[in-house]
């Protein structure tokens, strides 16, 4: 007889002996539980899967060898014993028709994200195609800006896209004939207006960009559609042509304007007429109607060693101590450009307030007096030492005017302590009852375009007598 037979579960590995085969009609195995039945028993109820049982090889034998009923899988899958191994086939074959058609669905996903990107810049194209023709004319004729402006471009100039670019401009002409040009920038300062020295900077910033061996002199306000302006004449290269334009710069409603126009240096008068012809068509827009400045806090000084009085601007200027400065001192104030994020003291202004003993109540005398003064200081530090009156076509450079209602004394100097250090200096002169009131305004050479449009709005705040 067999040694044995197989377990019909073909995940149990049991065997049962023969002699446990014997005058049986049924089986449980002691291994994985299952519960099978010989001969033409019905079938259990238990069983949930069909179970093709293969029949163990056996010799020959004189009673037949009972084989394992087929049976029919149950009503409920919880009480079928072979659900533990079942239901893994089962689950692996629903998760790959499962990524099957999550594939499908990716598929389908990215083919309409294609078809919507090409779709979309196939009607971008044809939108910018089907431009309205008023629209275009507008850019054959003119220019607007969001920057409350408008420029109308004049006959024989064209829109120079590529300058544009180079120099960082809103808007870039050059003529046709002559090599002229003419560039608009503007920036928007929201709730303030720049003040005149960071127009002047900023323009000096721009322009020796470009144009190099940049140089500019200073000169008397114009106007940009009827607005006062200020006002350099510069020149420099461009290409390899030496070039001479000018620059008018100003501030509206929040926003600033610089308008720049230029031409080869050997068309000097003609190149000049045709900027200024070309800048006539810059007009203001009405933007911000009703908008007023947010003016930054002015701090006031009233003196102590003498009877005077002024103000400053937080944010542009500080107080300093006068210790050890210079016994005559009674205000110390040390300016920086609030766009410079390290206030270097290369970059700094000085602006000292001193009382000097009177020697003549002589508006002159004492200016002469001031300005001995300070070239004896200057001399202690650096005993070589030279100063040199500047003159100035917008201001004199040596001259008496009124600040209120008080005569005083302006002298502009060039002070060279060596040949690497020079400063510009601004002496503004009032003699008193008990003695010389001495404003000194100093800043290195490098910085006195910037510096002398902070010293101006600060003595014209200087007020002798003391605050009622």
């Amino acid at each position: 007889m067999a040694a044995g037979l197989p377990c019909p579960n073909p995940a149990c590995t049991h065997v049962f002996p023969a002699d446990s085969l014997k005058g049986v009609a049924a089986l449980v195995c002691p291994r994985c539980g299952a519960r099978f039945q010989f001969g033409s028993s019905p079938p259990s109820p238990l069983i949930a899967t069909p179970v093709r049982v293969a029949m163990p090889v056996q010799p020959s034998t004189s009673q037949p060898v009972p084989i394992a009923a087929r049976t029919t899988p149950p009503k409920e899958a919880g009480a079928n014993p072979f659900s533990l191994a079942a239901e893994p086939i089962l689950a692996r074959s629903s998760r790959r028709r499962h990524r099957r058609k999550l594939g499908l669905h990716k598929l389908a996903v990215a083919m309409v994200l294609i078809a919507a990107v090409a779709g979309g810049a196939f009607g971008v194209r044809w939108l910018l195609n089907q431009e309205p023709a008023e629209e275009q004319q507008q850019k054959d004729v003119g220019h607007e800006s969001i920057y409350n402006y408008r420029f109308s471009y004049p006959s024989g100039w064209k829109v120079d896209a590529k300058l544009k670019q180079a120099m960082g401009a809103n808007l870039v002409l050059t003529k046709s004939e002559g090599g002229g040009g003419l560039a608009i920038l503007a920036r928007d300062y929201k709730t303030r207006t720049p003040r005149d020295a960071e127009l002047h900077d900023q323009a000096v910033i721009w322009l020796e960009k470009f144009f190099r061996g940049f140089e500019f002199e200073a000169q008397p306000d114009g106007k940009l559609d009827d607005q006062p302006a200020r006002q350099f004449e510069f020149q420099g290269e461009l290409d390899q042509v030496l070039i001479k334009g000018e620059c008018l710069m100003t501030a509206r409603r929040g926003w600033a304007y610089w308008v720049v126009g230029w031409a080869p240096a050997n068309r000097d008068d003609t190149g000049v007429s045709e900027w200024r012809t070309a800048r006539v068509g810059f007009h203001f827009l009405n933007n911000r109607e009703g908008w007023v400045e947010k003016k930054p806090r002015q701090i006031p000084i009233q003196g102590e060693k003498a009877g005077y009085r002024l103000s400053y601007t937080e944010g542009v200027w500080e107080k300093q101590s006068t210790d050890g400065i210079d016994p005559s001192a009674d205000v110390l104030l040390r300016g920086y450009d609030p766009r410079e994020p390290d206030r270097l003291a290369e970059k700094a202004g000085i602006v000292t307030v001193l009382r000097l003993p009177r020697s003549d109540s002589d508006l002159k005398a004492a200016s002469a007096s001031a300005r001995e003064y300070m070239l004896r200081k200057q001399k202690e530090l650096y005993p070589e030492t030279t100063v040199e009156v500047l003159a100035d076509k917008k201001d004199p450079a040596n001259s008496s005017l009124n600040i209120g209602s008080d005569r005083v004394h302006l002298s502009r100097l060039r002070v060279k302590n060596s040949p690497q250090r020079e400063l510009y200096v601004e002496l503004v002169t009032v003699p008193m009852s008990d003695g010389i009131l001495v404003m000194q305004c100093e800043c290195l050479w490098s910085r006195c375009e910037f510096f002398k449009q902070e010293f101006a709005p600060l003595r014209e705040t200087l007020r002798i007598g003391k605050s009622k």
